[in-house]
């Protein structure tokens, strides 16, 4: 599933998964704004096969990159770690090094996070053509065999507006007042 996801990825850009510990993965995006697109993306395709991750993304520089993105340092991952052992019963956190960021993504997160946290696989399927293939509502009809109207429920039931809102957002934050 996750390699599925990987090869969806690859469209926004480049990307690497490296499973390890049997039920453990660690993800490297190139494109930092890019980051929470992939993990919404990421939950989506795990959602629709009846699984959930929990999701440290942290936001900075990768100093040393090995083959092995487990095997890599910087401060991306050492943010990403630490916010991964305080991330308790939450299934999505960001962390940047800009302690004003973090605020409201700590907020904005934690509203994504209880949307995304109750998609069912059918919405999560919805979401994650929309947002990795680029299907739009007459299409997923097609695809799926249901009317344009049942998607469109779907998707309201599933908050793709709020979800693509919250993508955006993040996005600009990260490339505005991080990547500078």
């Amino acid at each position: 599933t996750l390699k599925k996801v990987e090869k969806d990825l690859q469209k926004f850009c480049e990307t690497h998964i490296e499973l390890y510990r049997g039920d453990s993965f660690q993800v490297l995006v190139n494109e930092a704004g890019k980051a929470v697109l992939c993990a919404v993306l990421i939950r989506a395709m795990l959602i629709r096969k009846s699984w959930d991750a929990r999701m440290s993304v942290g936001i900075g520089d990768v100093s040393y990159q090995n083959e092995h993105v487990t095997q890599s340092d910087g401060e991306a991952f050492r943010l990403s770690g630490r916010t991964f052992d305080d991330i308790g019963k939450s299934r999505l956190r960001i962390t940047t090094p800009e302690k004003e960021i973090n605020e409201e993504l700590v907020l904005t997160s934690a509203f994504a996070d209880d949307i995304i946290s109750n998609w069912s696989a059918k919405q999560a399927e919805c979401i994650y053509q929309t947002l990795a293939e680029g299907l739009n509502r007459r299409e997923l009809a097609e695809q799926t065999g249901t009317t344009v109207q049942n998607i469109g429920k779907t998707l309201r039931a599933a908050k793709e507006s709020l979800i693509g809102a919250f993508i955006k957002r993040c996005e600009y934050l990260i490339n505005h007042y991080i990547e500078k």
